[in-house]
């Protein structure tokens, strides 16, 4: 299944093929993060950085795992042409007893924010989530003054439950998060 949304945009779910351009993206959007007037929305920095190649391996192995087994991950792209500009993943616990729920990413490069391509990838996402027997709820962090994203998920049926103070710093910065979660089955 996949969506189109403005020409070329495409969102699909990802491939092995795919893998070298959602590193290429993770590490674009990781660099994006609290910059031209947006906020922080990702942990990374100097001191604890991002890890391309570990980060290769481990996703490659978890996309071949069934949702059924512990530490499983499926990634949706949103592609303009062959470059991937937008991604959203869900990630299984790693234990069999927390495999009804699943945990939520998404990162989209600042040239194609506020345009709906979140909304877009949310809707695929969901889509897939609410097919899937075993899955029960989405769980998502996100950080306090990220309102915009708050909003998106607020808006799409997720509720806050919890809160986690000076939960990251970066820099001198104290960075706070905010817990949600969707119920898949109501």
């Amino acid at each position: 299944m996949s969506v189109d949304l403005k020409i070329p945009l495409i969102i699909r779910p990802l491939i092995r093929q795919d893998l070298a351009a959602l590193i290429a993206h993770s590490e674009r959007v990781t660099k994006e993060s609290g910059q031209g007037g947006n906020p922080i929305f990702a942990p990374y920095d100097q001191r604890s950085p991002w890890n391309k190649i570990e980060a290769e391996k481990n996703i490659s192995k978890s996309w071949v795992i069934p949702i059924t087994e512990p530490n499983w991950q499926r990634d949706w792209g949103l592609f303009q042409e062959e470059k991937i500009v937008g991604n959203i993943d869900l990630r299984g616990g790693n234990i069999h007893t927390g495999l009804h729920r699943t945990k939520l990413g998404i990162g989209i490069e600042l040239g194609f924010q506020n345009q709906g391509y979140g909304k877009g990838l949310m809707a695929m996402t969901l889509a897939w989530a609410k097919q899937q027997a075993i899955l029960e709820w989405i769980d998502l962090d996100v950080f306090a003054g990220n309102e915009r994203a708050i909003k998106m998920y607020e808006h799409l049926g997720f509720k806050r439950i919890g809160y986690i103070a000076d939960r990251f710093r970066l820099g001198d910065q104290s960075i706070d998060d905010i817990k949600m979660t969707l119920n898949l089955k109501v």
